[in-house]
C-alpha cells in the first residue's frame, strides 16, 4: 500500500519526481549527433565490417564452383554471401533448386529468348543443362546462360583476350564483369562503365558459349583477318600458312576457354 500512496503522491501532489530537466539526458540519447560521434571512434569490429562492405568492389569466391557463387553475390550481395558462413552447400542447392524449377516453368520464354539472340538451345539441350545444374560440381557456360536468364543480369565474362556477352535483360543497361585467373572467377560488383566495355569489345575476341568450335571454319575467313586474331591473341605466327594459324588461334581459345 505505501508503494500505491507513493505513486499518487508522485501524479497529484508536488513536487513530482517525474519533473526532471530532460535536456540533461541529452548526451546518452541515440540521436544523429551522437551516432555519428560513436560510429566514427567506435572499435566494434562489426561497424568495422559493415563499412570495410562498402567498398568491396570486386569478390573472387572461394567455392569450387566459383562461376556460380559471381552471380549468386551480384544478384544477392556481399554482406548476405558473408552471413552464409559455413552452409554453403545447403545454399547453393537450394538456389539451384529454385532455378530447376524456373527452367522447368518457363522452358518455352528461355528458349524463345536464344532464339532472339540467335543462340542453339534445343529442348534436348535443356534438359542436359537441368541435369547439370544439379550433378556437375562446376556451372558451365550454357548452365551460366540460364542463371542469368534467372537473376536478370546483363554479363561479360572476360578471359585474358576472349569474352563472352550474356545479354539476358534487355530492359537494363548495366552490364557487369566475371573475370577469370588461375581458374578461379571474380566478380566486379559495381557494373561496367561504357568506356570499360566498348574497350573490352574493342581489344579482345568475342567468343560464342554455344558452339563447339569458338570460330567457324577456316574457310570463312581471309588470311589477313586471321592475323589479325593471332596479333590479338599475342601468338608468334612467323611464316606459317592459313589453316596453321587457324588451328593456333583455335588451339588458344579452347585453352583460354577451358
Amino acid at each position: 500500500m505505501s508503494n500505491c500512496y507513493s505513486y499518487l503522491n508522485q501524479i497529484f501532489y508536488t513536487p513530482k519526481k517525474f519533473d526532471h530537466n530532460w535536456e540533461w539526458f541529452d548526451a546518452y540519447m541515440l540521436n544523429k549527433e551522437n551516432l555519428e560521434t560513436f560510429c566514427s571512434v567506435s572499435s566494434n569490429p562489426l561497424v568495422k565490417e559493415i563499412e570495410q562492405v562498402k567498398t568491396i568492389e570486386d569478390v573472387q569466391p572461394n567455392q569450387k564452383d566459383s562461376l556460380f557463387w559471381c552471380i549468386y553475390i551480384l544478384f544477392h550481395g556481399v554482406v548476405h554471401y558473408q552471413t552464409i558462413q559455413n552452409k554453403h552447400k545447403n545454399t547453393e542447392m537450394d538456389e539451384k533448386q529454385s532455378i530447376l524449377k524456373f527452367i522447368i516453368e518457363n522452358a518455352t520464354m528461355i528458349k524463345e529468348h536464344a532464339k532472339t539472340n540467335k543462340l542453339k538451345l534445343s529442348q534436348v539441350r535443356l534438359k542436359e543443362i537441368q541435369s547439370e545444374l544439379l550433378l556437375d560440381k562446376t556451372t558451365s557456360f550454357y548452365v551460366f546462360y540460364i542463371l542469368a536468364i534467372y537473376y536478370k543480369r546483363n554479363i561479360i565474362i572476360k578471359m585474358d583476350e576472349v569474352y563472352m556477352h550474356f545479354l539476358a535483360n534487355e530492359c537494363e543497361k548495366d552490364t557487369y564483369l566475371i573475370t577469370r585467373n588461375q581458374g578461379k572467377y571474380n566478380i566486379q560488383m559495381q557494373c561496367l562503365k561504357e568506356e570499360d566495355k566498348e574497350h573490352i569489345m574493342q581489344s579482345c575476341i568475342q567468343i560464342p558459349f554455344d558452339k563447339e568450335k569458338p570460330l567457324k571454319g577456316v574457310s570463312t575467313y581471309k588470311v589477313s583477318e586471321l592475323e589479325k586474331l593471332a596479333s590479338t591473341l599475342k601468338l608468334d605466327i612467323g611464316n606459317k600458312k592459313k589453316p596453321e594459324i587457324y588451328q593456333m588461334i583455335v588451339s588458344k581459345i579452347t585453352e583460354l576457354q577451358n
